[in-house]
């Protein structure tokens, strides 16, 4: 399962991934990336543009 999310002002990419045994779920995995630097980027470079 991946999603995107927003917590004070800190955008991120979230990714859950199950650790299945024999059928189970015995643990989840999660990872997080920050991508708020390169959103802000991108929007500066969008009003540039504009």
């Amino acid at each position: 399962m991946n999603y995107e999310g927003e917590v004070d002002d800190i955008h991120y990419v979230a990714s859950l991934n199950p650790l299945m045994v024999d059928g189970e779920v015995m643990e989840v995995i999660g990872t997080a990336i920050d991508f708020t630097e390169k959103k802000e980027v991108k929007a500066e470079f969008e009003n540039w543009k504009n």
